[in-house]
């Protein structure tokens, strides 16, 4: 659903907002004072100041991959913390081995991708995937 459909009436105070396309699962303005004016209660701040307006379930890709320990297991665990942080998964491809690229002194991947929906916004969900990163072992470098 469109941005402008969404706010009915209201869309002519944002005939502005028409050159912008919603691509993620939020319309980010600068201005929060927009926000109140136009009558959205459920607001919050986003780490870079603008603000998220949340709408509905939003559809989005996530690309997986996994070389280290046992990497079936990893994929299981993540898929099973993915859904209970608020990620509900409705498809998921086939799992391929892949050869390491750039830095080939490492085992090789076995990589895949989910379809799922999510009501949390972009940050939000940079930092549930960031965390089940981290609660299943990973730790920075390559």
């Amino acid at each position: 659903m469109s941005i402008l459909k969404y706010l009915g009436a209201r869309a002519n105070r944002l005939y502005a907002a028409r050159s912008y396309h919603k691509v993620n699962s939020f319309m980010s303005v600068s201005v929060t004072g927009l926000a109140r004016v136009l009558g959205f209660s459920s607001l919050h701040t986003a780490p870079d100041s603008s603000v998220e307006l949340h709408t509905q379930d939003e559809e989005v890709v996530i690309a997986l991959g996994s070389n280290v320990g046992d990497r079936l297991h990893n994929f299981k665990e993540a898929l099973t913390l993915m859904r209970k942080s608020g990620i509900h998964i409705t498809r998921h491809a086939s799992l391929y081995e892949t050869a390491p690229a750039y830095v080939t002194d490492q085992p090789r991947f076995l990589n895949s991708a989910v379809r799922a929906v999510t009501k949390l916004g972009p940050h939000a969900l940079l930092s549930v995937l960031k965390g089940i990163e981290k609660d299943l072992g990973r730790t920075d470098g390559i």
